[in-house]
C-alpha cells in the first residue's frame, strides 16, 4: 500500500481493509506529531532551525481492519506512506496512555514496536523503567528508540506517569513464539525469545 494522506484542505484518510493488517514500513511526513492512527500520535518531529520537520519511523507500525490514519496536517507538506497488507493473524493495538495504565491480557504477548513519548518520566514495565523521557523524538541532542520489538509477557503493566505517550505493537497468543527457536540439534545453537 502506498498512500498520500493529503494536506491542509486536501485530507485523505486511509482506513484498514476488513480481516487484514497494515504493517507500515515507511512514513515520509513534513509534520510528524500528527501522523496518527485513530487520533492517537504514534510519531514525533523535532522542529529545526531551517524550519523543517522530520519524523522517525524505526520498526513497523502496526495497524488493525478498521483503524483510520490520519494526517491532520495544519500547513502543507509531505505527508505519505508505504506498508504491506497481510492476514489478520495478530491483533494490532496503538495506546494512548492518558490516565490508566496497560496490562497485558491474560493469556497474551504483547510485542511493542513503537513507543512515543515526550516529558520528564519514565516508561516502566512492572515498575522497571525501560525508555527514558522524550523517546523516539529526534533532536539535535539524538535520540532514544526501540531497535527490537518488546516482547513482554501476560499480565505485566505497563506506564508512563506523565501519560504523554503512545505504544504500539501487537498481541499474540502466549504460545505463538512456541516453534520460533532455532537451532533443535544435539549439538547446541540453541535460542531463546527475548522476553520482558
Amino acid at each position: 500500500v502506498a498512500w498520500d494522506l493529503g494536506s491542509a484542505g486536501n485530507q485523505n484518510d486511509y482506513k484498514g481493509p476488513s480481516g487484514k493488517n497494515l504493517f507500515i514500513t515507511n512514513i515520509h511526513t513534513d509534520y510528524g506529531y500528527n501522523f496518527r492512527i485513530n487520533g492517537m500520535v504514534v510519531i514525533d518531529e523535532e522542529y529545526s532551525t531551517s524550519s523543517v520537520y522530520a519524523a522517525m519511523l524505526k520498526l513497523p507500525i502496526c495497524v488493525m481492519s478498521g483503524q483510520v490514519i490520519s494526517g491532520n496536517i495544519p500547513g502543507s507538506g509531505a505527508n505519505t506512506f508505504y506498508g504491506i497488507l497481510t492476514d489478520a493473524n495478530v491483533e494490532p493495538l496503538t495506546f494512548w496512555f492518558d490516565s490508566d495504565t496497560y496490562t497485558v491480557p491474560i493469556g497474551k504477548k504483547l510485542v511493542v514496536t513503537n513507543l512515543w513519548m515526550t516529558g520528564n518520566e519514565d516508561f516502566t514495565i512492572d515498575g522497571v523503567s525501560f525508555a527514558g523521557p522524550t523517546f523516539n523524538k529526534p533532536s539535535g541532542q539524538g535520540t532514544k528508540h526501540l531497535e527490537i520489538p518488546l516482547i513482554i509477557n501476560s499480565e505485566s503493566i505497563l506506564l508512563v506517569p506523565n501519560q504523554y505517550a503512545s505504544f504500539n505493537g501487537y498481541l499474540v497468543d502466549e504460545d505463538y513464539f512456541a516453534d520460533c527457536g532455532g537451532g533443535g540439534s544435539s549439538e547446541g545453537g540453541g535460542s531463546q525469545d527475548l522476553v520482558v
